[in-house]
């Protein structure tokens, strides 16, 4: 754990407990064997809650030695999740101009491609092939079984 790690596990708890106290405090019909509408906001309060308690408890681990490859690695992972950040932007803006279907494969396959070590061709293959599926899996649930109308976009 670092400096960090705790003042992370602060805010997450402050947010716990704002969420958990707004869930208590807010009023809403409840009906008989229903559980309303504030049941899940407590629920994800309790679980911020003990999430922060773990960062802020959790033993602090000694000090790496930093060294060049280290540095490199970590500035090679910065720049990996700010890429998946700004994917995922894209993708929020994508998916009600394209729809659910073309903008989710374009998603998953560009985002298990790039997360991957190895970038040859056998990887792209693989990398639009698991976008395609799991992104065929999530449309039979949703829009087949579940009967919940995802973005279609323009097309």
């Amino acid at each position: 754990m670092t400096r960090n790690d705790r003042l992370i596990g602060l805010a997450v708890l402050v947010l716990g407990v704002l969420m958990v106290f707004r869930a208590f405090t807010l009023d809403f019909p409840e009906f008989a064997n229903d559980p309303g509408p504030v049941f899940m906001p407590k629920v994800i309060g309790f679980l911020l809650i003990l999430c922060a308690i773990g960062l802020l408890v959790w033993p602090q681990q000694p000090e790496e030695k930093k060294d060049a490859e280290s540095v490199h690695k970590k500035k090679e992972n910065q720049l990996k999740m700010v890429i998946t950040a700004v994917s995922l932007v894209i993708y929020a803006v994508l998916i009600n101009f394209l729809g659910f279907f073309i903008s989710t494969v374009l998603f998953l396959s560009f985002l298990t491609w790039f997360l991957s070590e190895v970038k040859n061709k056998k990887v792209v293959i693989l990398s639009v092939t698991s976008g395609l599926i799991i992104t065929t899996t999530i449309f039979i649930v949703f829009e087949k079984l579940l009967s919940i109308i995802l973005p279609k976009g323009i097309f």
